[in-house]
């Protein structure tokens, strides 16, 4: 875009300084900050978020600006949905818990790094968390999420498996030693 640290600072009012450390990856902006920031390079919020140029870009429109209520909601809403409690979720992206209950009540926002990294833990595109109403294509499942998907179901079937072997010896063990009240109902 050729705009100098102190160009794009003006357009968005931020210091220079503030634009090097973003740069830098020394602090990140917050996502209120994300759509001045995609105005101002004149990105999509997808090009901001994914990185993809080979996505087409579309206009910016006033909806797609953080809506801080929606965050906190989609937070609260995806974290139950994973079966997560507030300092589950806090350990998984390194924070305290009084952090998550900070976000999940509205009080705070994020900055896009942790913004990303709830989105990752949470299983949804940051594109999602931040806000975004165009429908993303759900992305397929990583090598990461097909193994875990594999491990739960094998888990479940040895649990089912050892069930009904518990089951089968109980029935056996109590027949052989005379009991009967497995199959007629009364026990010598």
């Amino acid at each position: 875009m050729n705009l100098s640290q102190n160009d794009l600072a003006e357009k968005i009012s931020y210091s220079p300084q503030v634009i090097s450390k973003w740069e830098k990856g020394l602090s990140y902006p917050s996502v209120e900050t994300v759509f001045p920031l995609c105005q101002a390079l004149k990105l999509s919020l997808k090009d901001f978020f994914l990185f993809d140029p080979s996505v087409p870009t579309r206009t910016l429109k006033e909806e797609d600006s953080f809506n801080e209520q929606d965050f906190s909601a989609f937070v609260r809403v995806l974290r139950t949905r994973n079966r997560l409690t507030q300092k589950e979720l806090a350990n998984q992206v390194g924070l305290n818990a009084q952090t998550i209950i900070k976000l999940e009540s509205g009080k705070t926002s994020p900055d896009i790094h942790l913004l990303q990294k709830l989105a990752e833990v949470l299983n949804v595109d940051a594109l999602y968390l931040y806000g975004y109403k165009e429908k993303i294509e759900k992305k397929p499942l990583g090598q990461k999420e097909m193994e875990l998907k594999k491990a739960r179901f094998a888990r479940l079937g040895f649990a089912l498996s050892l069930l009904l072997i518990l089951i089968a010896y109980a029935i056996w063990f109590s027949y052989t030693r005379g009991y009967q009240f497995w199959f007629n109902g009364s026990r010598y």
